[in-house]
């Protein structure tokens, strides 16, 4: 074993053009994969923020609403939202009942055809959930004790409407028997928030809202904040055995369809991006490896000669390639993180045009995650690149015979 493995090592010194050429394929494939792979991750990450910042990571709600949820059916609403609050602090968890509805808004003395999404929650939700107060640009936050008379918007809808600070802004929407409701609220902020859905909202207080769709004590949900997307899942799962909970869907958001079917989609992506790499890199690497072994075939055929089983000539081509696959994939790790550092720090700024026509909250900043799984990972198939490269070459090498090999070289 040692033998060979010697004899490995001293092959990759033979031909050092050919070594530095396959170190490289695997070098690329390697630094592809990080960044490929950080890129994914921080997608799906800064999704999951933005669920949990919008919408917090568990959700209580009418199993009927939630069916129809994109019609806004404000009838399956919850009536009483208090033992339904109390049961998520008794489990040791903030909960926040909200209202959101469609409405059309207009600003001033025009009546204005914009249609926009209205949210209704407590000033704590607005604080400590979405930090909305750090995200105004234009104005202020809501002022203490004032909530019920004012109105936020987001930068896309003030711009649409055309609302300026200290107008009134008048939304029209439905009363939950499907009434005509207006109200009023002096805009008193604008938010630029870090994804296109929620610039494309306005804010006002539970009250308000629970006045204009004439559910005096209730919500349409009830946002659980649990503080880590990862625990959503148990979490939901503790409170579905709560008493005053049975009636109801709590549902985490990775248990949401739509937000589900990203996550499949993504690990799907996530398979092909890694297998497309190694495939294209094994590629580079067979065809090298098969010069190698066409220019050695005498070699083999002596060394089979003089007893080296058909494993060990698998096993030497492979370590050759696995020595060739350590010296690109560890350089390749290193700049794919670089690379990845940056834009995880730095992210791509792609606008709200990318994810103004998304019914989701997608950050107008693409970021990447960089994490050491996805380094290891990412090392792991590099390697995998240099083996699987290897392996029919070697193969083709085992099969030598002697008296052809030395027949064809004399």
């Amino acid at each position: 074993m040692g033998d060979l493995l010697r004899m490995a090592l001293r092959n990759t010194a033979r031909n050092t053009r050919r070594t530095a050429l396959t170190a490289m394929t695997i070098l690329l494939g390697t630094t592809l994969l990080i960044i490929g792979l950080s890129w994914l991750d921080g997608l799906l990450g800064g999704l999951v923020d933005n669920i949990a910042a919008t919408a917090g990571e568990v959700r209580v709600l009418k199993p009927e609403y939630e069916a129809r949820e994109e019609l806004f059916p404000l009838y399956e609403n919850i009536a009483e939202t208090a033992p339904v609050v109390k049961a998520i602090n008794d489990a040791g968890y903030d909960a926040h009942p909200l209202i959101r509805v469609g409405v059309t808004v207009s600003a001033g003395e025009e009546i204005g055809e914009h249609f926009g999404l209205l949210l209704g929650a407590e000033r704590s939700y607005y604080e400590d959930v979405m930090n909305l107060d750090e995200h105004i640009v234009e104005g202020a936050f809501f002022t203490p004790g004032e909530e019920s008379t004012q109105v936020i918007l987001g930068k896309t809808l003030a711009t649409d409407v055309g609302a300026k600070l200290g107008e009134e802004v008048l939304f029209l929407g439905q009363t939950q028997d499907g009434s005509i409701s207006p109200i009023k609220g002096v805009l008193v902020g604008i938010v630029d928030a870090d994804d296109a859905l929620s610039n494309r909202q306005a804010y006002a207080s539970l009250e308000r809202l629970r006045y204009l769709t004439d559910i005096p004590d209730g919500a349409i949900e009830v946002a659980v904040r649990v503080g880590d997307p990862a625990r959503a899942p148990e979490v939901a799962a503790v409170l579905r055995e709560s008493p005053a909970l049975k009636p109801y869907l709590v549902q985490a958001w990775s248990e949401r369809p739509l937000f589900a079917t990203i996550s499949d989609m993504t690990g799907l992506v996530y398979g092909v991006l890694a297998g497309s790499i190694v495939f294209i890199t094994a590629l580079g690497v067979l065809n090298t490896m098969l010069m190698s072994v066409l220019e050695r075939t005498s070699e083999v055929g002596v060394l089979r000669a003089l007893g080296m089983g058909r494993a060990a000539v698998v096993f030497l081509f492979v370590v050759e390639a696995l020595v060739i696959g350590v010296l690109g994939a560890l350089p390749g790790v290193v700049l794919g993180a670089i690379v990845s550092f940056f834009l995880e720090r730095d992210g791509i700024e792609m606008g709200e045009k990318i994810s103004a026509q998304v019914s989701m909250p997608i950050s107008t900043t693409f970021r990447a995650d960089l994490s050491l799984e996805v380094t290891l990972i990412s090392f792991a198939l590099g390697l995998s690149m240099a083996a699987l490269g290897a392996l029919l070459p070697s193969i083709r090498a085992a099969g030598i015979q002697p008296v052809d090999a030395m027949r064809s070289h004399r």
